[in-house]
């Protein structure tokens, strides 16, 4: 829920809907449904990551562009760290 929504935390509490984890700018809710035991995971408390530099014989350098997810940008190309 991102922060403008902050109002509505109270009524999505009464409908069912639990703390999952917070950011800056959002609260994430979450309400299992089914009738069974709830098995969503716990917020990751940390993060994996590599990172690489990759040049070839033709000192060409390996760059990414992003086609989805929170970093795609068609327009910008980066040497970058990618989580895993």
């Amino acid at each position: 829920m991102p922060v403008e929504r902050s109002n509505l935390v109270d009524a999505a509490v009464k409908e069912g809907f639990r703390y999952h984890h917070a950011e800056s700018d959002y609260l994430m809710l979450v309400r299992w449904i089914p009738e069974t035991d709830d098995r969503l995971p716990a917020n990751a408390s940390h993060r994996v990551g590599i990172g690489a530099f990759v040049m070839n014989g033709n000192r060409e350098v390996l760059v990414v562009l992003e086609l989805s997810g929170r970093f795609s940008n068609k327009t910008q190309w980066y040497i970058t760290q990618k989580d895993i």
